[in-house]
């Protein structure tokens, strides 16, 4: 779209219009943070909650950029400074949005050479006791945890499947992210602030979340699909697994029976070899991981033990959970190339996940490269096809499947297929007999040494346990408070394409004022609430 037309966009003009016609600013020298992004949906989603949050503290609503040092640089050039100042001036693209419901002119983050200074200096006491990677995961800057974050945000931003800790790359980044750090607890040390909403609680993006939180502040993890209390106790989105149990046995034996209902049509969907929403996709994946194609079989029909591997990809936010066994899960594949090289009693296979389309197909080859690599220096590992259906591999008999955290422990389960082992007890099945979770490196070996005689056990899945988990965690969750998401993706097909100025006019097609009063309802029972995520309970 050529600057001209993007000026003179007729559905940003119909949406800012909209906007101002139920939005109000206010201004007040309480703040809520709220974060400054392109994407639409979570636009949306912001203006409610925001709006919301606004009127109850009766307090001004301040964007800040929350790009710095992930995909924008820690110290912009004079051309960035420029961008961004005309930008902000004439009320250009995101900044004519977050200004048409009620915001106040966006805050970009300025680390100071003071702000660096002090980094600098607690840095250096910080990594005098750094001696390996797991120590970098437990650094508390000023009394708040960022290691995990830190760490994540290297990843991340430079494309690295693993940290060198002695590299000058990683010790550079590490005092710009530690002085972004300091400029956030300066600023909130500075300002009154009452509440802060962003997108996400991993990367660099958790930052002013985690000092919200250090401060007793409300903090908000929010996008068109979830709202999420976030405090010291649960600082990340979707981690708080263990209290699934506890949700539902406080449900009417009513909202049980239709919530385990509903969960078995849709896994019976997905095991069913769909790919719609109806199976629990969202439009990003481009073959179902229980397709019904047969590949030419490419495991070996032998005695032995049978185990596959499944990567992660290896810089998407590896602590999304918490602390694994591992560092990352370049170290637990690290891992299990060595362990598999003395143990020939196993037959070792490996499997990237099926193929995905647009943003994650370009990060699905990057990863894929990096595993082609480790391969060479491991050819006791077969890899078979990404498309390799889940059946497939059950029918072949594999009798062990090794993730840190991922859905093939779930997935498995729901076929009575292989044993599935977690390489972390912060995964979000660990309340859950569907599979094992060592709880620490000891366990994992252990356990990795016995596959023999666990095979040999008897094996019976509850899956009521499954489809409970899967209600509270997918539906209990309401993911529909906006919008349904079902006929969001049936029109746009793809999940990557609600971010446009389509989404806006979308919105405006399917708005109503009930719907309005209805969402901000809903919002303020959830804030006024012990929950910890927008549920079906606020309907």
């Amino acid at each position: 779209m050529s600057l001209f037309k993007k000026i003179n966009n007729k559905i940003i003009k119909s949406y800012v219009e909209h906007n101002k016609k139920y939005f109000t600013k206010i201004i007040s020298d309480e703040k809520i943070l709220v974060e400054f992004n392109a994407f639409q949906s979570t636009h949306v989603a912001f203006s409610y909650l925001a709006n919301v949050l606004s009127n109850r503290y009766n307090a001004s609503i301040q964007p800040f950029f929350n790009y710095t040092i992930l995909s924008a640089p820690a110290f912009p050039n004079y051309l960035i400074k420029i961008k961004w100042y005309l930008s902000k001036k004439i009320n250009f693209f995101n900044h004519k949005i977050y200004n048409s419901f009620g915001s106040l002119s966006c805050l970009k983050p300025n680390i100071s050479k003071r702000n660096l200074n002090d980094a600098k200096l607690i840095k250096k006491e910080i990594f005098k006791k750094i001696s390996n990677k797991n120590d970098i995961l437990e650094i508390n800057y000023k009394g708040i945890l960022v290691g995990d974050l830190l760490y994540d945000t290297y990843l991340k931003a430079k494309n690295k499947p693993t940290i060198d800790i002695k590299s000058d790359e990683f010790n550079i980044f590490s005092e710009e992210f530690l002085g972004l750090c300091e400029f956030w607890i300066e600023y909130f040390k500075e300002n009154k602030i009452k509440a802060i909403i962003a997108s996400h609680s991993v990367y660099s993006y958790a930052i002013p979340l985690r000092i919200a939180i250090h401060n007793n502040i409300d903090a908000f993890g929010c996008t068109s699909r979830h709202v999420i209390k976030l405090n010291k106790y649960q600082f990340r989105m979707h981690a708080n697994t263990n209290e699934y149990e506890k949700i539902f046995e406080n449900l009417d034996k009513k909202t049980q029976q239709n919530g385990i209902n509903k969960a078995k049509e849709t896994l019976q969907n997905r095991t069913a070899g769909k790919i719609t929403t109806n199976a629990g996709f969202f439009g990003n994946v481009k073959i179902s991981p229980f397709n019904k194609k047969n590949y030419k079989s490419e495991i070996a029909q032998d005695e032995k033990i049978k185990v596959l591997i499944l990567p992660h990809d290896f810089f998407d936010a590896v602590h999304f959970y918490g602390n694994g066994i591992f560092p990352d899960f370049y170290e637990w594949l690290k891992f299990l190339g060595d362990y598999s090289k003395k143990n020939n009693r196993y037959s070792w296979y490996i499997k990237l996940r099926p193929d995905y389309t647009g943003k994650y197909a370009y990060f699905h080859k990057i990863t894929e490269g990096i595993v082609n690599k480790f391969l060479i220096r491991n050819p006791q590992i077969k890899k078979i096809s990404n498309n390799y259906s889940l059946h497939q591999i059950k029918d072949e008999n594999i009798d062990f499947v090794l993730t840190v955290h991922g859905t093939a422990a779930l997935e498995f389960a729901l076929i009575n297929g292989p044993m599935v082992i977690n390489a972390s007890k912060n995964n979000p099945h660990f309340n859950y007999n569907f599979s094992l979770s060592p709880k620490n490196l000891e366990e994992y070996i252990i356990t990795l040494n016995d596959l023999e005689n666990i095979k040999l056990k008897k094996r019976i899945i509850n899956f009521d346990d499954i489809y409970r988990y899967y209600f509270i965690r997918h539906f209990y969750n309401d993911k529909n408070w906006l919008i349904d998401q079902n006929k969001l993706i049936e029109t746009f097909k793809k999940w990557d394409n609600q971010f446009s100025e389509n989404f806006y006019l979308y919105w405006m097609k399917n708005f109503t004022e009930s719907n309005h009063k209805n969402i901000i309802s809903r919002l303020n029972k959830f804030i006024q609430s012990k929950d910890m995520s927008i549920n079906i309970k606020t309907k």
